[in-house]
């Protein structure tokens, strides 16, 4: 049987079952995953309003998924998330302490939002010949040179952890006009045809 927990600033808060014949709201006590990097991880937990209040206050927060009910707790999974909302999910009397509300965390992965910034290889409307200079704009080359994939990763600085080997080919018209991190990184996963993992123990 598996229990969950919820860990913020060393103190530990308990999530709840739904009682039987207790109206409660449909898909709660779930976390949904995603692969990439801007889709980011979602948990909806049943939890009360006093746990909840002291929760919010703070910028992050810890899931935690054993498979024991008995202490030891036995081996389980880790997952650190942003507290991001609630809403009313069993309530016994308006604004009282012991309601029980949806909790709503989102995965460390909802943070990277810092804008991205940058043009690598953009081609002019002209004949594709003649020196770089004269294929491309000259701002989005790299001294003159056309970008190759390493630089462009180097440049953007989106992957922490292991790429596959880079293609000899080199990228054509990459723009990326303040978008979020987290699809600038999606996107080029992409264009390499591969698909961004994420690894809880190195979440961001």
């Amino acid at each position: 049987m598996w229990i969950c927990t919820v860990t913020c600033a060393g103190t530990v808060y308990q999530v709840y079952d739904p009682v039987m014949g207790q109206s409660f709201v449909p898909g709660i006590n779930t976390i949904t995953m995603h692969g990439g990097v801007s889709r980011y991880g979602v948990a909806k937990l049943l939890m009360t309003r006093t746990d909840w209040d002291a929760i919010k206050t703070h910028a992050t927060a810890t899931i935690n998924l054993y498979e024991d009910t008995s202490p030891p707790l036995g081996s389980g999974l880790t997952l650190s998330v942003i507290p991001a909302g609630a809403s009313p999910a069993i309530t016994a009397s308006a604004g009282a302490a012991g309601d029980l509300v949806q909790a709503v965390f989102f995965d460390t992965r909802s943070a990277w939002v810092s804008p991205i910034t940058a043009a690598f290889n953009v081609q002019r409307d002209n004949f594709p010949d003649g020196a770089a200079t004269d294929r491309f704009y000259a701002s989005t080359l790299s001294g003159g040179a056309e970008y190759t994939w390493a630089a462009v990763l180097s440049s953007l600085n989106v992957f922490t952890g292991t790429v596959p080997t880079l293609p000899t080919w080199k990228p054509r018209n990459v723009v990326y006009d303040g978008i979020p991190a987290a699809r600038a990184a999606d996107d080029i996963a992409g264009r390499l045809f591969c698909v961004a993992g994420f690894d809880l123990s190195n979440p961001v």
